[in-house]
């Protein structure tokens, strides 16, 4: 490589940007120019698992403050970051976009037990301005006057786990909430329904958060009957474009049995299905598989329609042929349709079922637009 070429700013700056994190530290030793370009691709996105690592990370960023402003992205386990002095790092991270908030699984802690100032260092963190997007995860007592502020600010909201909240802490030192009739968020992400989902559901029902997840346009959910109810306000999602649900009928879950995709509102704006199904009975299956066919047919402007099958049985359990099926042209029932996404997980046992499927799609599409718009193939692990 030329040293005219290394002049160019961009070129640096792309050459930092295609390498690995643990390759930067090499490229920081090959020349002068390249230090900044590799400690903003090295620092972008900061995991801080446990108090040494936030130790680490205050050693580093006090000598090198300039560092802190490259950071995006921030993962902290509050199961295992438990030391309060090292916890005030997190003042130093000011650009931060995506903000991680988990203990380690299974374990799950008490909001109301934690450290003082790891609560104060946490909660200023989720009020930056610049926070996008917010993952939380098993906390018990997690305040939800702090919920409400982040459900008025980030675009992107991830709740799973067992994430409860304490209506009682208002906490009055908080900034207000951004005063305008929708929010900002745009992708909300519920699971999981092996936990007590109610006060979650709640809460998004609540008069004064309502307006601020009116404009979301991506939803995914772990199927249980809050999750059902909570979709069934077709006001609450009328700008719906995305909507991916998996579904598990497994042991206790099988009653969910009753909870169809053709009870779903009309959602004329939606532009993308994809449906997951964990199940033990293949007929439970192809009821859904049928149904979410059905729905796409009764959906207007649906663009892309996704299927993943997790089967819990055997190919030798499984019957074809796939009932719902019907005689027509799918190209004339669905005007819109641009592509169909099947997968199966398992090994290569199940070919010859995802094949049946792939053969009854294509004769229901014109030739050539069926090969442009199926793709089908076997999953080793699930989505």
């Amino acid at each position: 490589m030329s040293p005219t070429a290394l002049s160019v700013p961009e070129l640096v700056d792309e050459i930092a940007e295609q390498m690995e994190s643990n390759e930067c530290q090499i490229l920081c030793l090959v020349a002068k120019r390249f230090v900044v370009p590799s400690q903003r691709r090295i620092f972008r996105t900061i995991l801080l698992p446990n108090d040494r690592a936030c130790e680490r990370l205050y050693s580093l960023l006090s000598g090198s403050r300039h560092i802190a402003e490259y950071a995006r992205h921030l993962t902290i386990d509050l199961a295992s970051v438990k030391n309060s002095e090292a916890i005030v790092v997190l003042d130093m991270l000011r650009g931060l976009k995506h903000f991680i908030l988990t203990p380690t699984f299974p374990d799950h802690l008490s909001w109301s037990t934690m450290k003082i100032p790891i609560r104060s260092a946490i909660s200023r963190v989720i009020q930056l301005s610049g926070i996008r997007e917010l993952h939380l995860c098993s906390i018990e007592g997690f305040p939800s006057a702090l919920l409400r502020y982040s459900v008025h600010q980030v675009r992107h909201l991830v709740i799973y786990g067992q994430l409860t909240l304490d209506n009682t802490d208002q906490m009055s030192w908080m900034k207000p909430e951004p005063l305008t009739d929708v929010g900002p968020l745009q992708r909300l992400e519920i699971g999981d329904p092996t936990r007590d989902s109610l006060p979650i559901y709640n809460f998004l029902r609540r008069a004064d958060v309502r307006p601020a997840i009116m404009n979301v346009a991506s939803i995914r959910l772990m199927v249980d009957l809050r999750a059902w109810d909570l979709l069934g306000d077709a006001q609450l999602f009328r700008n719906l474009t995305q909507l991916w649900l998996t579904w598990i009928f497994l042991g206790r879950h099988r009653d969910w049995v009753t909870l169809h995709p053709l009870d779903l509102p009309s959602l004329p704006s939606l532009r993308k299905f994809y449906l997951a199904v964990i199940t033990d009975l293949w007929e439970d299956a192809l009821v859904l598989m049928g149904e979410s066919i059905t729905l796409a047919e009764q959906t207007p402007a649906l663009e892309e329609l996704g299927l993943v099958l997790e089967p819990s049985l055997t190919t030798s359990e499984r019957s074809g042929p796939f009932p719902f099926f019907g005689d027509s042209s799918y190209a004339e029932k669905l005007p819109t349709l641009r592509r169909i996404k099947c997968h199966m997980t398992g090994d290569e046992s199940s070919n010859a079922m995802l094949d049946e499927f792939t053969e009854q799609m294509r004769t229901r599409f014109p030739a050539p637009f069926a090969d442009g718009i199926l793709t089908c193939g076997i999953l080793v692990t699930s989505l």
